[in-house]
């Protein structure tokens, strides 16, 4: 009687799993199915030609106030023995203050960096004027 013990405690383990699963509710019935409505993807209007050259031209203008503003804040000396230190603190300060505005700028034009990058090629390759680079 003793060896036919653990397979009736494995029995009844098995029996009472298999009750306890058939018995709970499948967790995706659970699940609220998503409405039509919500599942469109909503698609943005594109930006005409005049709207992108405005993004085009601000992006320009937004690199030439941070090198403006670099050399400033951080001159570079070409004789100096720390030139090349110099020009990397410069570019790296310049670095930081494009990727400020130019986020902005994509903010204000609901657009991403993928999106803003596509209108810099397109302005460089229809030769879309740029601003002046000095004021």
């Amino acid at each position: 009687m003793n060896d036919a013990r653990p397979g009736i405690l494995l029995f009844c383990l098995v029996c009472g799993l298999m009750l306890a699963l058939m018995s709970t509710p499948p967790v995706l019935s659970q699940v609220p199915r998503p409405s039509a409505t919500k599942t469109a993807k909503v698609v943005p209007k594109p930006l005409s030609e005049a709207t992108r050259k405005q993004i085009y031209w601000e992006g320009f203008a937004i690199e030439h106030k941070a090198e403006r503003a670099a050399k400033a804040r951080y001159p570079v000396d070409p004789s100096s023995n720390d030139f090349m230190q110099q020009l990397k603190t410069n570019q790296a300060y310049a670095d930081s203050l494009i990727a400020k505005d130019e986020s902005a700028l994509r903010r204000r034009y609901g657009i991403t960096e993928d999106e803003y990058d596509k209108i810099i090629v397109e302005g460089v390759k229809n030769n879309w004027p740029r601003p002046p680079s000095q004021p």
